[in-house]
């Protein structure tokens, strides 16, 4: 679990009681340090900058809390080409449902919630929250993760005509057999809220 005590590389932890007394939005950028280590963890050559910003809501009674909003980078990568690295940017979009439990309000508005019931969306989601905190950066960095590719290319690499196919195959075999470390965020893809 993901608390104010073990701090992680990009550690903004938001209490849920905050987000109770003041819905709204919360932007938080790392330091140059923290952009040191969010590096080191992804395995990339530098992060340059990031940021989130997070729309944060509590739903269903208090049975959830929702956190909308973007998180943007400015990253080093390595082409797996050419093997040089190059600058390349990232504004990836994100909408979550966690669950807050024992945090029901019988005062609140019920709003329907039918992503994800309680038990599932502690189960997928396990490091962005206790139950007491939500935790932005972590949400930031395995969203970049996740936009990060497996096989980075720079914009001007190409690969020779007749290697190009073979290289393709291989590279769609591999992907197929990888565990992303941090594929459980890929669940967000595939749970698109309905339009409001």
């Amino acid at each position: 679990m993901v608390t104010p005590k073990n701090e992680p590389e990009f550690n903004r932890p938001v209490s849920i009681e905050q987000i109770d007394r003041r819905e709204g939005v919360w932007t938080e950028t790392a330091s140059t340090d923290e952009c040191v280590f969010v590096a080191e963890r992804l395995k990339i050559p530098a992060v340059r900058s990031l940021s989130v910003e997070a729309e944060c809501t509590l739903l269903d009674g208090g049975r959830f809390v929702r956190i909308k909003g973007e998180v943007k980078a400015d990253v080093t990568l390595t082409c797996s080409l050419s093997l040089e690295e190059f600058d390349t940017s990232y504004a990836e979009s994100f909408d979550l449902r966690l669950a807050v439990a024992g945090k029901v309000k019988p005062e609140r508005e019920i709003i329907p919630h039918e992503e994800l019931d309680v038990d599932e969306a502690t189960d997928l989601f396990p490091d962005f929250t206790d139950g007491q905190y939500v935790n932005l950066g972590e949400i930031a960095v395995e969203a970049l993760s996740l936009a990060i590719p497996d096989y980075p290319r720079a914009p001007d690499a190409e690969l020779p005509a007749g290697v190009q196919a073979e290289e393709e195959g291989k590279k769609q075999a591999e992907e197929e057999n990888t565990h992303r470390p941090f594929a459980k965020l890929a669940i967000l893809k595939d749970h698109k809220p309905d339009a409001e």
